[in-house]
């Protein structure tokens, strides 16, 4: 499993940090990968419909690219998305936003 704190996103920018993470995996020669994603990574002002918030994260563009930079291994086999929680969203704007920009991310 491979990690990297977001201090270290932050200081190596979100592609170099992706990149990095893609290429230990192509390196060990993976059949595919699993992208996890808590949304509690994203900026506490644009997704306070978490558990626990999460002040500096990664806005919902940086999530776009992120999506489709990972897709672009093609190792990519599925995706999980947690931490989410709707009950937070009263207007679902949040919700919204979400979904679209993991749409974009996707597509």
């Amino acid at each position: 499993m491979n990690t990297i704190e977001l201090t270290d996103v932050q200081r190596l920018g979100l592609k170099n940090a992706a990149s990095s993470a893609i290429e230990k995996f192509l390196k060990n020669e993976l059949s595919g990968f699993l992208i996890h994603l808590d949304v509690d990574v994203l900026n506490d002002s644009i997704m306070p419909a978490v558990d626990y918030r999460l002040p500096g994260g990664i806005t919902f563009s940086q999530l776009s690219d992120l999506l489709r930079l990972l897709l672009t291994s093609k190792k990519a086999v599925g995706i999980s998305i947690t931490i989410f929680n709707p009950t937070l969203d009263k207007d679902g704007s949040i919700t919204r936003n979400l979904v679209s920009n993991i749409v974009r991310g996707l597509s």
